[in-house]
């Protein structure tokens, strides 16, 4: 793999076709464990080719192997996108206090259990895991960020985008129950 990443710090083609057929699942796979969204991942996986392309000639094979610092580069790659991402989440977002329980309770009233549970599924699996956990596993935010593994800023940022879908399709579900 090193002498294919020399090759494409010389712009062949060819050893960038077969570099990339080698490595690219496995960059994905990184990126994937990194950011948790596949779009996000898939993102990453082309920025890495982008910039291998152009910057192969940074590559010093006496530093190490190709393939450890094509894993850097991802890992470095997939940690920016998702700051990013969640800047960009922050940015986007109003403040709105009690929100969440607001739309809690709202489906929890108007809703059976099984709408309900079809309304969950508009979200991520992640963001359904940490909103069950939260509400209804009675656990505290802390707690929940505790078990899955996450910031608290990340656990709240996942409940709020999941708990917007939920209110989305909740209203979307309503204005088609009372349309004429």
């Amino acid at each position: 793999m090193d002498s294919l990443l020399v090759r494409v710090a010389r712009q062949d083609v060819e050893a960038f076709a077969t570099l990339y057929d080698q490595i690219a699942p496995d960059v994905l796979r990184r990126a994937l464990l990194v950011t948790h969204e596949r779009g996000l991942a898939e993102d990453v996986t082309q920025e890495v080719f982008a910039w291998l392309w152009r910057e192969a000639g940074q590559f010093e094979p006496a530093r190490g192997s190709a393939r450890g610092w094509i894993y850097t580069i991802t890992n470095r790659r997939a940690v920016d996108a998702v700051r990013r991402e969640d800047a960009w989440r922050k940015r986007s977002r109003p403040e709105r206090a009690d929100e969440h329980d607001h739309v809690i309770d709202s489906v929890l009233a108007t809703e059976s259990r099984r709408q309900l549970e079809e309304i969950l599924t508009t979200c991520t699996t992640r963001q359904q895991e940490a909103i069950v956990l939260a509400y209804f596993g009675d656990h505290s935010y802390n707690h929940v960020a505790e078990q899955l593994e996450v910031s608290l800023a990340a656990l709240k940022d996942r409940i709020h985008a999941g708990l917007t879908r939920m209110r989305r399709e909740l209203l979307n579900h309503d204005s088609k129950d009372f349309s004429p």
